[in-house]
């Protein structure tokens, strides 16, 4: 589930889906993501996303 969050004025707007990815969005929530999920959010931003087992392979405080 993708949960995005954009400014809007003064407070945040929360957005579920996938929606686009603007110059508004301030934050992105990735709770269990899809693989089409993921496939959008690393096309969106041009990052790639590491998936839970690669996440947890990385020292604790190496991920702050």
């Amino acid at each position: 589930m993708i949960t995005v969050y954009d400014r809007n004025g003064t407070g945040l707007v929360k957005r579920d889906g996938l929606c686009a990815i603007n110059e508004a969005t301030v934050w992105i929530d990735l709770i269990a993501p899809t693989p089409e999920e993921d496939n959008h959010i690393e096309q969106a931003l041009g990052v790639e996303i590491p998936t839970r087992a690669e996440a947890r392979e990385i020292e604790a405080s190496n991920r702050m």
